[in-house]
């Protein structure tokens, strides 16, 4: 953040690790096949508008599915609400990744939130979010 010196920066970043460390994210990333980290993206929808990104994390779970994860640090814990902020991101991503590794399903779409050390998945219901060449 903009407004935090180097030791309000750092006590933030500890902050966030302590979070991380003390919830169940840390156990369950060990149960977890990880398939790839910071994979970069660069897609071009339908429409010619070009997205570039990376993939926090891509994995494959005890069930068998691919997982497109995402890590934030919003101090927001509302689901729908970082859906609606991070939704048509992960949606690219996802796609991305089926259309990469020939899946025949879109990879299930998480965000991990770091501070309150919670995985999200999108709320039923939120439709559309707007990914270039799936409108």
């Amino acid at each position: 953040r903009e407004d935090l010196d180097a030791e309000g920066l750092e006590r933030e970043a500890g902050s966030i690790a302590e979070g991380f460390l003390d919830s169940d994210l840390a156990t369950h990333l060990g149960r977890v096949e990880i398939l790839g980290r910071e994979l970069p993206i660069l897609a071009r929808g339908d429409d010619g508008e070009v997205f570039g990104g990376s993939i926090d994390l891509l994995y494959r779970d005890p069930q068998g599915q691919i997982v497109v994860a995402d890590y934030k640090t919003d101090r927001e814990t509302d689901s729908a609400r970082l859906f609606e902020s991070y939704g048509r991101q992960l949606a690219i991503y996802a796609d991305s990744v089926r259309e990469a590794l020939d899946l025949e399903a879109t990879p299930r779409t998480e965000i991990w939130a770091l501070r309150s050390g919670s995985i999200l998945t999108e709320p039923t219901g939120t439709g559309d979010r707007g990914v270039p060449g799936n409108q």
